[in-house]
């Protein structure tokens, strides 16, 4: 008897509620506002991205051309100097006296020979005294043009424009005729020369534009491909590859590390951020696909291909023309409010890859633990 009546007010509060009518429980959804991506096919740029060391174009070991002790030094490392100004000097207390004793020589035999010459022109000499005064005068003369520019080699200049690299000497120190007193470098145009697998030597040229970026720089830098090597390093077996890049800021100093994209070619297909991908308890990869007659989303299973910078190529489960969840928080059971759609093909593609990308490869992302919806 007690089960049946159990049995009765169960029936009774299902049929007619709390308030003892009959009627159904509303559900009310939740809205969800979220902005979509659209997917097309699209031509992805391919690059190759190779690190390597910025080199000035230009580097000049400035040395004097004879030798002797430094007296001064009028620059500095880092300091930016022009074609033509004074770099250093040395002691020219030697050099002066040669050329003061050169020049007293030329002085003393000047007179001789102007009154050799009268005489040859009276006939009152013969012509082997005039022609060996003529020649002691020469020789004189020589002497003292060798003196002057040894007097003159005494005062180093620099011979372009540039920047003081480093300094080599101080003043005081003896130097010779191939010590190198400064390195002077124009940094306004650097090079990076990159080692080339063997395996993409056919698919780089000559004259073709690249791009470079370096830690603690903002943005990318363009430049081109000035010449690629002739022969291999016999160690590495890899190809030298030398980038040109326009530096007239300055701001890319020698010795920093820049990493340069290289384009190998292209590809097509379609493309997503590795963000829109989840995975199930299976690690199978979906995407929530949006209907647009229901304002729902669905949850997609699809089939991943290769990875091209931050995206990853849809070879099944997606078409040309489907729009998936691409920011916002959303569920299947949410209606959905579209606030913006986004072509899969304006997304700029980085060509370095992320280390989010390897997590994605791998299924250990925080997606990949969400159970299957």
């Amino acid at each position: 008897m007690f089960r049946l009546s159990l049995l009765l007010g169960c029936l009774t509060v299902w049929m007619f509620g709390c308030d003892g009518r009959r009627g159904d429980v509303k559900v009310e959804k939740n809205i969800a506002t979220v902005e979509l991506l659209e997917i097309k096919d699209e031509t992805v740029s391919e690059a190759l991205e190779l690190t390597g060391d910025v080199m000035p174009w230009e580097k000049l070991g400035l040395c004097f051309k004879v030798g002797g002790r430094v007296k001064k030094i009028y620059v500095d490392e880092g300091d930016k100097i022009r074609a033509g100004q004074l770099i250093a000097e040395l002691d020219p207390t030697d050099y002066d006296l040669t050329r003061k004793l050169a020049q007293s020589q030329v002085d003393a035999l000047k007179p001789h020979l102007e009154r050799a010459r009268k005489l040859r022109k009276a006939d009152a000499v013969p012509e082997s005294n005039l022609e060996e005064l003529e020649s002691r005068y020469q020789a004189a003369s020589l002497q003292l043009s060798q003196a002057k520019n040894q007097l003159s080699y005494a005062r180093l200049y620099a011979p372009m424009d540039g920047v003081v690299l480093q300094r080599m000497v101080a003043a005081g120190d003896m130097v010779g005729n191939s010590r190198p007193v400064i390195a002077l470098v124009d940094l306004t145009r650097v090079k990076v020369i990159l080692p080339l697998a063997q395996r993409h030597i056919g698919q780089v040229h000559e004259g073709e534009l690249v791009t470079l970026t370096a830690p603690g720089l903002e943005g990318e830098r363009q430049g081109k491909i000035h010449t690629i090597g002739l022969a291999a390093d016999p160690k590495t077996r890899t190809i030298p590859v030398t980038v040109e890049i326009d530096n007239k800021d300055q701001k890319l100093r020698a010795g920093m590390l820049a990493s340069v994209k290289l384009p190998v070619g292209s590809s097509q297909g379609r493309y997503v951020p590795f963000d829109v991908i989840t995975r199930d308890l299976r690690g199978r990869p979906k995407v929530l696909t949006y209907l647009s007659e229901e304002q729902r989303l669905v949850s997609r299973e699809v089939t991943v291909g290769s990875i091209k910078g931050d995206r990853i190529e849809m070879l099944s489960g997606l078409n040309a023309g489907d729009r998936i969840l691409y920011r916002g928080i959303a569920t299947p059971s949410d209606l959905i409010r579209v606030t913006a759609i986004h072509p899969s093909d304006d997304l700029k593609a980085e060509l370095s890859v992320p280390e989010s990308m390897k997590e994605v490869q791998s299924g250990k992302t925080e997606a990949g633990a969400e159970v299957e919806r």
